[in-house]
């Protein structure tokens, strides 16, 4: 501040001794303009700003290289952020650990703040780590570590695992090699490897209910042979082959890979491919056949084996359309069991036959531009087979307006006749009807009756009608009439 001050002092001392010099010389002689404009010039030149130039640097022992160089006003306050985690590529990141200036700690934090009064190189010192990735099989190793902190990593010569399943030691990949279990390395760079090991899986093996043959090929495998299960099968059929005796039936379940349960039945072995621990069932047991037609949708509804006393439920569709106007009702099941519940649940103690029973119906249509009588509640209706319908047209002839009436022409579709009173004894088939009828118009010609063409016709919409209208008429006393033209609707002249 006090530094400002003298040179605002010195600076106004220049100016009024420069104006004294100008004034002076004026008065005693001239002199060029020039000259004191170069004194006046010279008087009022500004002082030059000083700046300063700030680098930022970032630093580790991979190197370092410059993040920032800022050049500003001398005395100017400046601040910069450093990342406190820089991700690499490969595996590596930089930590953030401080700020240096001439190898002096400044601050710990990314931020740093400082008055520029010099030039000035700040270092962002960071720390190098290593990202770690050991698969151990039954578990993994994956931490960040510091370079040249040591890593050390031991594996059993076998592993037992919770899930029937255990592990054989048998090397490294990766960036480890050997068959040495324990491994200490000091860390100068990322890691990533792999224990391998030869897997073997569980296979278990049990009777229900009590096996009647030895059963052989339980044990530990490795992963990818095959286990060979033997037990004696017989099957005998009874019933006249509606019931199965089934001696010897295997079920395989892969418990670890969630696979579906394999069934196997007659048969007196079976090769299994070990892929997870795997728990085998032999059990004998009675299967009854249960047998469900239909005369509509499939001839065969159900043809199960079922496990005598287990329950089996079915059920059919409560209606089903075609698209030919044709549709189906549940009515009820009937055979060895008659119930009208759909689903319908059966225990299974014996074969069983049963037959799907179903009320048939088809759809009626009918059109008529006027009402007519009918048994039906709507133009469109499922009417059962063997039901009776019937349709009245009557009456055929039905006055709309003055001059206006439609005339029933008879019916059409899937049956035709002329008579209005259509009756259907008994409904055997889809059926799409319409009731046609015609409009007629009434064409009443009045003229002289010396034009003799006076008349009245009901005539169809459409139709055309020709009249000839005498252009003279001679009267009896010396007179006559002449045709000027019809009046009352709009005709051609002929």
């Amino acid at each position: 501040m006090r530094y400002k001050c003298e040179i605002i002092y010195l600076f106004i001392i220049m100016m009024l001794i420069t104006l004294a010099l100008v004034q002076t010389v004026s008065a005693q002689q001239p002199y060029p303009m020039d000259m004191v404009k170069g004194a006046l010039t010279s008087a009022y030149l500004p002082m030059q700003e000083e700046r300063v130039t700030i680098k930022f640097w970032m630093k580790s022992e991979l190197g370092k290289s410059l993040l920032t160089e800022i050049v500003t006003s001398k005395g100017q306050s400046i601040t910069y952020t450093a990342e406190k985690i820089k991700e690499c590529r490969n595996g590596t990141r930089l930590i953030f650990r401080g700020w240096y200036r001439d190898g002096e700690l400044v601050t710990t934090k990314e931020a740093i703040s400082i008055n520029a009064t010099s030039d000035a190189e700040y270092y962002a010192y960071y720390d190098v780590e290593y990202w770690i990735d050991v698969n151990l099989g039954y578990e993994r190793v994956s931490e960040w570590i510091e370079r040249g902190d040591e890593f050390r990593v031991e594996v059993p010569e076998s592993k037992e695992l919770s899930n029937n399943t255990k592990l054989i030691f048998q090397g490294w990949s990766g960036d480890f090699e050997g068959m040495d279990r324990f491994i200490k390395i000091k860390v100068y760079r990322p890691i990533k490897a792999s224990a391998i090991w030869r897997r073997q899986y569980k296979v278990y093996i049990v009777s229900d209910p009590q096996a009647i043959s030895e059963i052989v090929g339980g044990g530990w495998y490795d992963e990818g042979s095959e286990a060979l299960i033997k037990v004696l099968e017989p099957v005998a059929f009874l019933n006249n082959g509606w019931t199965k005796a089934v001696v010897g039936e295997i079920l395989a379940d892969y418990e670890l890979k969630k696979y579906e349960d394999l069934k196997f039945e007659n048969v007196s072995e079976v090769s299994l491919d070990v892929l997870s621990p795997i728990f085998v069932v032999v059990r004998w047991r009675f299967y009854h056949r249960v047998l469900i037609s239909s005369d509509y949708i499939n001839s065969t509804i159900a043809d199960d084996w079922v496990l005598d006393g287990r329950f089996a439920e079915y059920e059919v569709p409560k209606e089903y359309r075609w698209d030919n106007g044709t549709m189906i009702k549940f009515e009820k099941w009937v055979g060895d069991i008659t119930s009208d519940l759909n689903p319908i649940k059966i225990q299974v103690r014996k074969p069983i036959r049963i037959t799907v029973k179903w009320r048939v119906f088809y759809l009626v249509r009918y059109e008529s531009a006027y009402p007519i009588s009918t048994n039906l509640s709507n133009q469109s209706a499922w009417i059962e087979r063997g039901s009776s319908i019937y349709f009245n047209a009557s009456p055929t002839i039905r006055l709309l307006d003055e001059g206006v009436r439609v005339v029933f022409k008879g019916w059409r579709g899937a049956l035709s006749q002329l008579s209005p009173y259509l009756m259907i004894e008994e409904v055997d088939q889809p059926l799409d009807l319409r009731a046609e009828w015609k409009k007629q118009y009434l064409l009443s010609i009045q003229a002289p009756d010396e034009a003799k063409i006076k008349d009245e016709i009901w005539m169809d919409s459409g139709a055309s009608y020709e009249v000839y209208a005498p252009p003279i008429i001679p009267l009896s006393n010396d007179s006559r009439l002449t045709f000027i033209g019809w009046a009352g609707y709009d005709c051609s002249d002929p």
